[in-house]
């Protein structure tokens, strides 16, 4: 009887184990990539893969299709083969009709970009234990890309065996490189008058599900590659778009026509752009790094990110303001060995009381925080950037008057001078009513009255402290994070966050909350909490600063326990008893 408990006990613990050691969805057994460019200026780019598919999510979901988008009027997509092998071996060649030409996502609402196709390839005779293989080009015309620029994050949402991406054009053309996260070297080779170089990886796992995992925060592998000779000569390619005209012109002064300072213009602007230009998605890797005239995208009220900042950058300069387009690199590539397709985001720097102000036509949205290499398009002059904290000092007096509970709060938000769009003062202190705003270049101060939050349960009544909605527990949400991390973690920018409040209570209503300090120090950053009371008055002060941008898996224990921590007193409410 021992022994069948035993025997039985052993199984258990094999498929326990068994089942905690399934594979992923699926499973790339080849994934070739190659890039060729030819002496006339034409390129192809040719893939070629086997995926076996493990799961019915990767089956039906995840891997069902392929999408390819190109344009046909410089380019072609050709088939070289397409099937699903099944299990027992079965070949089940892709029928002509799963070959399906649509308008790409991105180009929807973009009428200038529907001539942009996307090739649909469904994938038939799926199962699990199926391996789907594909092999395909995209022909581009000469001229139609100038260069070979590629940059990619190499890890997939599947683990990949073999990986080998090969790179070929004149032997007289420049190649500038560089790779994150791997210690693989190329090898490079001549035949005739062609120099190829090629990596080749081995065993490559899945790429991480967690949130904020990029190939920027530099411990994700990927590589980038041009035979651009230098950021200029990519830049260039750029910068010969950007252009103005009578539109502009026009547009830029009825903007701008009862605006007093270079601040009240920008913010004009910039509001106009964001809320009356509707933004496509189209990137510049899609539109082959092309894009319409100012005079264009103020007609069609639309337009990429590229078209926005041109049109940004024109109605500040029509408007008297010292402006010039910018390229934001992704922190871990050196620009040096880049293309354009390194490109984190565009944006326009603006010279205001003799400081850059780093704009980007989203309003809200801060302008290459993340990089940390910026270069203007113009000359390709690296501009430097000062790292500078979300600063927040956040000061409240709450009162009773005539039985309703009332806020006024003055709040200074450093740095902030990229958010400018329209109600961005109601924003900040969450109040449906007008606030009295003062924009410098680097700080915006804010005052106005809100509305508190109360409920009450017989003698009790819970108070929500008033909050700007832009702290980074509000935008960011970390504390909702995994309790364990194994990739780096890349903060938009520092925090320094500091509220205080003054709770002047009526006579018929003491706190119930007890007087508290508590203060947290580590090496990410640090925490403080008081809550104080005597008689009739309530003071209360928080503050987290964080003095780490990119956070390391062994760093991430001390954020998480600042930003749970942080969590817990931006969402604790103050408990009050009746007399």
């Amino acid at each position: 009887m021992k022994y069948k408990i035993s025997t039985l006990l052993l199984l258990l613990l094999f498929f326990t184990g068994y089942a905690f050691a399934a594979p992923a969805e699926a499973e790339y057994k080849k994934l070739h990539e190659s890039w060729t460019l030819q002496a006339d200026g034409s390129q192809e780019y040719r893939c070629y893969k086997e995926l076996t598919i493990f799961t019915h999510t990767a089956m039906n979901g995840t891997y069902g299709e392929t999408f390819v988008i190109y344009n046909p009027t410089f380019q072609e997509v050709k088939i070289h083969d397409s099937y699903t092998r099944q299990k027992d071996g079965s070949i089940v060649k892709t029928p002509a009709n799963a070959f399906v030409e649509v308008l790409p996502r991105n180009a929807d609402k973009a009428p200038a970009y529907n001539h942009l196709k996307e090739l649909v390839i469904v994938h038939t005779g799926l199962e699990l234990g199926a391996t789907i293989i594909l092999d395909y080009s995209v022909i581009s015309r000469p001229e139609y890309l100038p260069e070979i620029d590629v940059c990619k994050q190499l890890l997939t949402s599947s683990p990949i065996l073999e990986y080998v991406l090969t790179f070929t054009a004149p032997k007289d053309k420049p190649w500038n490189y560089e790779t994150v996260a791997t210690k693989v070297r190329p090898s490079q080779s001549v035949v005739g008058d062609m120099k190829q170089i090629k990596w080749s990886f081995r065993n490559l796992p899945a790429a991480s599900r967690a949130p904020g995992v990029s190939m920027q925060n530099g411990d994700v592998t990927g590589l980038a590659i041009t035979t651009y000779a230098s950021p200029k000569k990519a830049l260039e390619q750029l910068y010969k778009q950007f252009e103005s005209s009578e539109e502009v012109t026009e547009l830029a002064k009825e903007i701008t026509k009862e605006k007093k300072t270079e601040i009240d213009k920008i913010q004009a602007i910039i509001q106009f752009v964001r809320s009356n230009i509707h933004s496509s998605a189209l990137t510049l890797n899609e539109t082959a790094s092309q894009f319409r005239s100012t005079s264009e995208v103020i007609k069609t009220a639309y337009g990429t990110e590229a078209e926005k900042v041109a049109l940004l950058n024109a109605l500040l300069n029509a408007s008297g303001i010292k402006a010039s387009p910018a390229a934001a690199y992704y922190m871990n590539i050196a620009p040096e060995n880049c293309g354009m397709s390194a490109i984190h985001q565009l944006l326009v720097l603006a010279e205001v009381d003799g400081k850059i102000l780093r704009l980007s036509p989203q309003g809200m949205s801060a302008a290459a925080t993340h990089s940390s290499f910026i270069f203007k398009l113009s000359n390709a002059e690296k501009v430097e950037i000062e790292k500078l904290p979300a600063a927040i000092n956040y000061q409240t007096v709450i009162h009773w008057k005539e039985g309703k509970v009332e806020a006024e709060t003055k709040a200074s938000f450093g740095n902030y001078h990229l958010s400018y769009s329209p109600g961005f003062a109601n924003e900040l202190l969450r109040t449906n009513g007008k606030s009295d705003v003062n924009r410098e270049s680097q700080n915006t101060t804010v005052s106005g009255k809100q509305s508190v939050n109360t409920s009450k349960q017989q003698d009790y009544t819970l108070l929500s402290l008033p909050a700007t909605n832009k702290g980074i527990q509000q935008t960011a949400r970390y504390a909702n994070y995994n309790s364990k991390r194994t990739n780096n973690l890349s903060l938009p920018v520092t925090t320094d966050e500091t509220y205080s409040y003054t709770i002047n209570l009526p006579d018929n209503l003491a706190i119930c909350t007890p007087n508290q300090v508590k203060n947290i120090e580590n090496s990410v950053g640090e925490l403080n909490r008081s809550i104080t009371s005597q008689g009739k008055q309530v003071n209360i002060q928080y503050s987290l600063k964080l003095n780490k941008q990119l956070i390391t898996p062994a760093d991430y224990p001390a954020f998480r326990k600042l930003m749970t921590e942080w969590s817990n007193i931006n969402t604790q409410p103050l408990l009050l008893k009746s007399k």
